[in-house]
């Protein structure tokens, strides 16, 4: 019987791999064609994945968001402040990263795909917090977000390695800045702890008196907070 139950849950696994897979590479068809033909986007292990970023691309339009707060640089900036420029949007990305390295790569990127001027990046070290939790330095990052609102939050850094709740002070720290319409967007949420953090965040918002509903899309490696005004985003693939 255990023999079975191992396969019946290795071969679930398989499937889930190849669903996934297969709305990566549909959604990366549609992502490149914002780009030059001869582009080959530099994702990697630490990347969004091409169907995270084409959901995001939906809340952005579908939603109207104008003001984007992302933790953790990456293609997926590149994607989104390309997509901004091209369609000639009203809307605006903060973007906050620790590594300096990968902050000015990120931003030869968007020198090269001319979509730069959408973006803010700001390279902020991660510092030691209250909790002893390695996260973004809370006093350099309340400089950044000052009084602005946002209604659309990317949370894929820092590394989840890091520590157990490496990621937990991202919605903390700005729930004052939160739009009363909004999206919340947490990567790797295949990982308990991840998982543990939005149900945390989850209840800080409806304590705060937000109108929130969480999503956890299907064999999906990312989820959702969104508050109960907005529409459906979901891509026609889940």
């Amino acid at each position: 019987m255990l023999s079975k139950l191992i396969k019946l849950f290795s071969l679930n696994f398989y499937f889930d791999k190849l669903s996934r897979n297969t709305y990566d590479t549909n959604a990366s068809i549609l992502l490149h064609r914002l780009f030059p033909d001869a582009t080959i986007l530099p994702f990697t292990t630490f990347s969004l994945n091409p169907n995270t970023i084409l959901h995001v691309i939906n809340d952005l339009q579908i939603n109207n968001r104008k003001s984007i707060i992302e933790f953790g640089s990456g293609i997926s900036t590149v994607i989104l402040a390309k997509f901004i420029v091209e369609n000639k949007l009203d809307a605006k990305i903060i973007s906050i990263e620790d590594n300096k390295s990968w902050c000015d790569f990120i931003a030869s990127q968007l020198e090269k795909y001319n979509c730069k001027q959408v973006v803010t990046l700001h390279h902020i070290p991660l510092v030691k917090n209250s909790s002893e939790v390695l996260w973004y330095d809370k006093n350099e990052v309340a400089k950044v977000v000052n009084n602005q609102k946002f209604d659309l939050i990317l949370v894929d850094g820092p590394s989840g390695g890091l520590g157990k709740e490496s990621r937990k002070p991202a919605v903390p720290s700005i729930i004052n800045n939160i739009n009363e319409d909004f999206s919340v967007f947490l990567d790797d949420v295949r990982r308990l702890d991840e998982r543990k953090i939005l149900n945390d965040w989850f209840i800080l918002l409806k304590e705060s008196k937000f109108d929130v509903k969480k999503i956890n899309p299907k064999n999906k490696v990312y989820g959702i907070l969104t508050s109960g005004k907005s529409f459906s985003s979901n891509p026609v693939n889940h």
